[in-house]
């Protein structure tokens, strides 16, 4: 008898401290401070109009599988340029 009494307590107060836990859970939060941005000012450049881009290589690395299920995509991937 006294168990179960515990037990019946027990669970009142795990439901009770539950509840509390999702009330706290579903309360709003308090509002960011609001953070002060500047946007720098543009500076005006002006190229020559004869310049030309400079000429540079770029490397691309590509992850392809070259065998199993996907082997024929890779290989056809592997061709392309």
């Amino acid at each position: 008898m006294e168990i179960m009494k515990t037990n019946q307590i027990f669970s009142k107060v795990l439901s009770i401290v539950c509840l509390i836990g999702l009330l706290a859970a579903c309360t709003t939060a308090p509002a960011p401070e609001a953070v002060a941005t500047t946007v720098p000012e543009a500076v005006a450049t002006t190229a020559p109009e004869t310049s030309q881009p400079a000429a540079c290589e770029i490397k691309m690395g590509l992850l392809l599988s070259l065998t199993g299920d996907l082997g024929d995509l890779g290989k056809a991937q592997l061709r392309a340029e």
